[in-house]
């Protein structure tokens, strides 16, 4: 991202328009890879708890993350 904006500022002094979508583009895309942890964590969560512990540890947890989506 620095090289690019480092780039853009080189455009803009010789009198050229910066492009911000290629700034955009970069930042979506390092965006998106670190949220794969995270996601994977919402999906697979409710499934590990309901295999390794009982039916009320599972209540617990979705009970937990109603209230804290609220």
């Amino acid at each position: 991202m620095i090289i690019e904006i480092k780039s853009q500022f080189e455009k803009m002094k010789q009198g050229e328009a910066p492009d911000s979508s290629k700034c955009v583009a970069i930042s979506t895309k390092a965006s998106l890879e670190r949220m794969m942890a995270p996601g994977a964590l919402v999906i697979f969560a409710p499934f590990t708890v309901g295999l390794l512990f009982s039916k009320n540890a599972l209540n617990g947890l979705l009970a937990g993350i109603i209230v804290s989506g609220i």
